[in-house]
């Protein structure tokens, strides 16, 4: 069972709430911790290295099924000056230290400019596809999801 505060920045799994508890992320294996947890973090404030030492009160949680991750990649489409508009950053690095990935290996950031007269093309999706190593039998998969 995986347990999330719910707040407007990332880094959450490493964060710190102001009364003390560790972790706005966790991984629990009984249900009955579901509810020590979250009464815990609700209306507590967490602080992660987004949001500054102000941090964000959190007022949401997401409860969801664990599951078993294999692989973990980072994708995200954000709104980027340099190429005055949307881009879609990737890297097959994962996703909990993409600074840190950033920073000490860039060349595993991937970025995609995206038109938005025409959206992100085929052969785009299909290059970030095949730059975060999906395997081919799944390319076609990605690059749909990549455009919905």
């Amino acid at each position: 069972i995986i347990l999330k505060a719910q707040i407007h920045a990332g880094g959450r799994g490493k964060g710190t709430f102001k009364r003390g508890l560790k972790g706005g992320v966790k991984i629990l294996t009984e249900p009955s911790e579901v509810k020590d947890f979250a009464s815990q973090m609700l209306g507590d404030t967490l602080v992660t290295h987004q949001t500054g030492p102000e941090g964000q009160e959190v007022n949401t949680v997401l409860v969801n099924e664990g599951i078993t991750i294999t692989n973990e990649m980072y994708f995200a489409i954000l709104l980027d000056r340099t190429h005055n508009g949307p881009v879609i950053v990737a890297s097959s690095e994962g996703g909990m230290d993409i600074e840190e990935v950033a920073a000490t290996n860039p060349e595993k950031i991937i970025t995609q400019p995206i038109d938005i007269m025409t959206g992100l093309k085929d052969e785009d999706a299909e290059k970030v596809a095949r730059a975060l190593g999906f395997s081919e039998v799944n390319i076609a998969t990605a690059v749909k999801q990549m455009q919905n």
